[in-house]
């Protein structure tokens, strides 16, 4: 169940994917008056000297190989007002641009709106545009963009066949907090990528270029196969950062990953179980590890992921018996068989057991058995392998915690993660009311409570593990045995 989805047509991949993690701490401590050295040549000098250096983002650059910075103006919240540059790992400037957004989204309403006015550094160029479910209108000819049925649009995310994301984008909800904008910073880039950047590295402004903005008509969204751009809190102030080196506030983008769980092995549970009996029983010891990926490491929150694929995290076990000298572990869980509808993905799909060897771990917590509880959750983790799949309340999550709990005395619980849907314009202009879909269980929050139980210094808090480094995995399972 890995990377939960926020529009209901998406949530077809539910919960599955690996993250890798890109280490900022690399950044040498030049690279801040690096870039402010050029940018003293490059902006007007109202614009210089109204930035606020203490108020700096860098989001990391994945495969692209490039920094994306952020720097707030003084008395201006950054998430309406920024200067955003891209630049190389020692902080020579490549393209950049001051931003200007207006969030005009309604009340209640889960898809950004507004306007955003983007220009060069120089101050000769600028693009201005409204921002219409989540898309700066003009990267799209004007037009909404319609997906290739032509019968619909998707607001606040396409729909399974779209290959790409809205410039603008609500990622998730959890537990009834405040929605969480993301915003695509390649995409502010190009608006005036082709115009003039602005950039003088020999000490005096740049001349306007002759290009037309970049972003402007028939601009095409980027395929699925090209690198993935980053993406970013719009108010990166709002959540957590971490320090790097020089006094730069860090923001890890969302984790862009391929979807990968039907590459997995299905497997057969009870012959998994079966395996255990090569394991000696006089003395033996036995345990259960209930376990949890969130979709984005840097923040454990969100809903979901992108890349090739969208996944909204997962949740597993991994069973142990040692004893006489030898130690078998299996690592499962529970995934739909086929892909959930478009159309209805709540309705109930065929399931499978899957292996789970070597899967990130977020977050965990073992629980010791004894020989009755082992045979306890042999037995719940066989007959509920048998249920169907269902979105909201038979998925992944459901399926671990059920098997986890059924050898507890004080079963773990968590709350429902809200998951919100924005209404699907159609071709007609009509649209759908949003709805809000709770569900029962989820990676997101079995984060969360475990976190919160560590935290508080619950009596288990020693068996719990967190980890958001990408540095716990599950062992690899012994296999079927018959």
């Amino acid at each position: 169940m890995k990377k939960l989805i926020f529009a209901a047509a998406i949530a077809v991949v539910l919960f599955s994917c690996k993250k890798e993690a890109t280490d900022l701490n690399t950044m040498e401590n030049p690279y801040l008056p690096t870039l402010l050295a050029q940018l003293k040549d490059s902006l007007p000098a109202g614009d210089y000297q109204s930035l606020d250096t203490a108020a700096v983002f860098l989001t990391s650059p994945g495969k692209s190989g490039n920094y994306n910075l952020r720097i707030g103006f003084r008395g201006k919240p950054i998430a309406e007002d920024f200067l955003l540059v891209q630049t190389d790992e020692t902080g020579k400037l490549k393209v950049g641009t001051i931003v200007h957004m207006d969030n005009t989204t309604p009340a209640y309403s889960y898809q950004f709106s507004g306007a955003v006015r983007v220009r060069s550094l120089s101050g000769k160029f600028s693009v201005q545009s409204d921002i219409a479910d989540g898309r700066v209108v003009v990267l799209h000819s004007g037009r909404r963009p319609v997906l290739p049925t032509g019968t619909k649009t998707v607001t606040v995310l396409p729909a399974p066949d779209a290959d790409w994301l809205p410039e603008v984008v609500v990622v998730g909800y959890s537990g009834g907090a405040p929605p969480t904008p993301y915003i695509s910073l390649d995409a502010l880039l190009s608006m005036v990528g082709n115009g003039d950047p602005g950039i003088n590295n020999s000490g005096s402004q740049g001349d306007a270029g002759s290009g037309n903005g970049g972003g402007g008509n028939g601009t095409t969204p980027p395929a699925a196969s090209a690198p993935p751009a980053p993406y970013s809190p719009l108010d990166p102030a709002s959540v957590l950062t971490h320090t790097i080196g020089g006094g730069l506030s860090g923001i890890e983008p969302l984790d862009l990953e391929p979807e990968y769980m039907y590459s997995l092995p299905i497997v057969n549970v009870t012959n998994y179980f079966k395996c255990f009996d090569q394991v000696p029983s006089n003395g033996a010891t036995y345990t259960i590890q209930l376990c949890a990926d969130v979709p984005s490491n840097s923040n454990p929150d969100v809903s979901m992921s992108f890349s090739a694929g969208i996944s909204a995290g997962h949740t597993f076990l991994v069973v142990t018996k040692s004893g006489g000298g030898v130690s078998i572990s299996q690592a499962f869980g529970f995934y739909p068989a086929s892909k959930l509808s478009a159309w209805n993905p709540m309705s109930a799909v065929s399931s499978v057991i899957r292996d789970n060897s070597n899967a990130e771990i977020n977050a965990s917590i073992t629980m010791t058995l004894n020989s009755d509880q082992f045979n306890t959750i042999r037995a719940a983790a066989i007959n509920l392998s048998t249920n169907p799949y269902e979105l909201d309340k038979s998925n992944c999550s459901d399926y671990a915690l059920g098997v986890f709990n059924a050898a507890r005395a004080n079963p773990l619980t968590v709350a429902p993660y809200m998951l919100r849907q924005a209404g699907i314009v159609m071709g007609n202009g009509l649209s759908s009311a949003p709805i809000t879909i709770p569900i029962t269980n989820s990676p997101q929050m079995i984060y969360e409570k475990l976190a919160a139980m560590k935290a508080n210094g619950n009596p288990e808090a020693s068996n719990i593990q967190l980890n958001l480094t990408n540095g716990l995995f599950s062992p690899n399972s012994h296999g079927e045995c018959n």
